[in-house]
């Protein structure tokens, strides 16, 4: 039902743009201060390293009512015997079904002065093709275009009719991507999408709408930077062509080469910025356990006033050749001007992430329990920031205490206060995405005493103080080094004393019976000559 109303609303979008007068739809068309050409630049471009041509569709079945996305590209990447390959993607929205085919081919005919691509698959023969339309006359029709693709599990026939204005990527369609790459760059990200697609035993009649990706240049996928990229097709008209690339150590460096957002606003408008921050909140892991990928987003702009939360729609949508990526149609919600939108978009996702691995650092032989606990990430990931939760055990592991969680600092000092003082503690770090999907845990390879930094117990070296907690009795026992007689009080958390007592220097410890008071937490003041010392103490129910 979500998808139905989405779809009315950029039925809604298409009408309003359409309205406009498109004085763009005829060839050639040129762009001011752009590099690109229509329709020479929708060919191909023979002294370029790496081409393709990239289409999504977010279609309605007409007899069914499904909703169904499809993903076709054909590469043209020259090697010894293939001139590329082709991928087609065929999606099932609503019961979640998803099939993917990867060929590789040759190109009987690619056309460089407009778009005509006919490909020979292999193995297993079959030729499709992507060409511009024609009128009856043969003459091309501007931004309109006739696609037929097949593969095992379904076809698609299609229709286009591009009805908005072409976003030139970057502004001048040229530019740098990555450490040391550039790419050519334009999308059609209004198209009208209609013809058949068959799926199983069922051939229905479908409409919708599509976007056109184009790219050639130095920038590979398949050997480059790792990526997260996405379109956005919204029902106030806005369309967005959006991305994020990793660096080898997982950073991104905000500035354009590594983050880039261009934006076609209406027929009078478009922007191009790197001002921009995309959130991941949500992570799923493939069904092998071997690889995980980002499944929900939040795109902030302050600048734009835009806030939008884009969701997977099946996260099942991996293809396994030529590698490993996801590739699957979004669904999206959230605000633009202040003004509710809703929309339909795809992501291609090349970047993986990894559970954290984590390195205690202290706890080590130096420490002392007036040093902090830290740790080190030791894989970090700016799409996956973690937080941290710390844990401690004085029974030899078998229970763990919480002492800190939700920390996003890789340390933290520690009050031992109300522990046994007396106890080996084991330390456990753990660390999670944000919605601890993806988890790394460590442990201390050992046992540690509390100890001040001077070897003593955080107590005091005068006096130990113990059980602690306690159900019957609290026992003291002093050091050598005391001197003079001790004050001992114990007073509840209002400030009231519940008992107190004087002890000659002369005994080695002493008792103090507590079997006559409610749990809870109290503290013990303990005074003398040369010390001064209060510390909490927690008694339990009695036994």
């Amino acid at each position: 039902m979500t998808q139905k109303i989405i779809s009315i609303f950029l039925w809604v979008a298409f009408l309003s743009t359409t309205s406009f007068s498109q004085d763009w739809k005829n060839y050639p068309y040129h762009e001011d201060e752009t590099v690109i050409t229509f329709p020479e630049d929708e060919g191909w471009h023979e002294g370029e390293a790496i081409e393709w041509w990239y289409t999504t569709a977010h279609l309605t079945g007409e007899e069914t009512g499904n909703e169904y996305t499809v993903m076709l590209t054909y590469f043209y990447y020259d090697s010894l015997i293939f001139d590329g390959f082709r991928l087609l993607n065929i999606a099932n929205e609503t019961t979640g079904a998803f099939y993917s085919d990867m060929k590789v081919c040759t190109y009987p005919t690619l056309a460089t002065d407009h778009l005509e691509i006919q490909a020979s698959l292999f193995p297993g023969g079959g030729n499709e093709s992507w060409v511009t339309a024609k009128d009856e006359n043969g003459d091309l029709l501007p931004f309109e275009y006739n696609i037929s693709a097949a593969s095992n599990a379904g076809a698609i026939q299609l229709n286009y009719n591009t009805v908005k204005r072409p976003l030139i990527v970057g502004e001048t369609g040229l530019f740098n991507q990555g450490i040391v790459n550039y790419t050519y760059y334009y999308s059609l990200t209004g198209i009208e999408a209609s013809g058949t697609l068959t799926l199983g035993n069922i051939t229905e009649a479908v409409t919708g709408t599509a976007w056109i990706d184009r790219q050639y240049g130095s920038f590979n996928p398949l050997t480059g930077e790792k990526y997260e990229w996405f379109s956005l097709q919204l029902s106030n008209g806005m369309d967005i062509n959006l991305w994020n690339i990793f660096t080898v150590d997982n950073e991104i460096p905000p500035v354009q080469e590594y983050q880039m957002f261009s934006a076609y606003v209406n027929e009078d408008s478009t922007f191009t910025t790197s001002d921009f921050h995309l959130k991941r909140l949500g992570y799923f892991i493939t069904p092998d356990q071997q690889r995980s990928y980002a499944k929900k987003w939040q795109l902030t702009s302050e600048i734009h006033d835009i806030d939008l939360v884009i969701t997977s729609i099946n996260t099942n949508s991996e293809l396994v050749q030529p590698f490993y990526f996801f590739e699957g149609g979004t669904s999206i919600e959230g605000t633009v001007d202040g003004m509710e939108v809703t929309g339909v978009g795809f992501a291609e996702l090349l970047h993986m992430y990894n559970h954290p691995e984590i390195q205690i650092i202290t706890p080590s032989d130096e420490w002392s329990a007036d040093q902090p606990i830290s740790w080190e990430l030791t894989n970090p990931d700016e799409g996956c920031p973690v937080s941290y939760t710390v844990e401690v055990s004085y029974d030899d592991k078998v229970s763990y205490n919480t002492i800190a969680q939700n920390l996003t600092d890789a340390s933290f000092l520690w009050d031992p206060s109300g522990f046994p003082q007396e106890a080996l503690y084991w330390f456990r770090i753990t660390a999670y995405s944000i919605d601890s999907t993806l988890i790394g845990v460590t442990e201390t390879s050992t046992s540690f005493p509390l100890t001040t930094g001077t070897g003593e117990t955080t107590k005091d070296v005068f006096v130990k103080i113990y059980p602690n907690p306690t159900n019957e009795v609290i026992v003291l026992e002093w050091a050598s080094e005391a001197i003079g007689n001790f004050d001992i009080q114990l007073f509840n958390t209002m400030g009231q004393t519940v008992k107190s007592t004087s002890v000659k220097k002369n005994l080695s410890h002493y008792e103090m019976k507590i079997k006559d008071l409610e749990p809870g937490l109290f503290f013990i003041k303990i005074s003398s000559k040369n010390m001064d010392l209060t510390k909490p103490v927690v008694i339990l129910n009695h036994q």
